[in-house]
């Protein structure tokens, strides 16, 4: 059973081609209850395809942004958290998806400075 829409096949195919990705996988295309149209969206996919599409190697950087300045651009290590350590309270932290033909907004992170925490003083000390 399929639980989907053709103009929901469209959109995903969309994502695919916007994120470079070099191909889809349909399974039970021939089953009873595939949406309407669904083989005709496919196939106009596949057709609009260039024949020479080769792959790009994707790779990840991080933008850190205030005032509208990219403040550092650091390339992205799979598996390892990306820490920056700034003296500012207001910037941006974005990732940028090399190779591919879109990329997610960076997201707003607010600093807080720490408050200044009292120290004790030893007993008799003033």
């Amino acid at each position: 059973m399929w639980l989907t829409t053709s103009d929901v096949i469209r959109k995903r195919l969309d994502y695919a081609t916007a994120y470079n990705l070099a191909g889809a996988l349909v399974l039970d295309l021939a089953a009873a209850g595939t949406p309407v149209g669904a083989v005709d969206v496919i196939s106009a996919f596949k057709v609009n395809q260039p024949a020479s599409k080769s792959a790009e190697a994707l790779s990840l950087d991080w933008i850190v942004i205030s005032d509208g300045n990219v403040f550092s651009k650091v390339p992205g290590i799979p598996g390892t958290p990306f820490f920056y350590k700034s003296g500012t309270t207001n910037m941006q932290i974005g990732a940028v998806l090399n190779g591919a033909e879109a990329t997610l907004a960076p997201a707003v992170i607010e600093v807080s400075a720490p408050a200044d925490t009292p120290t004790a003083q030893p007993a008799g000390s003033s």
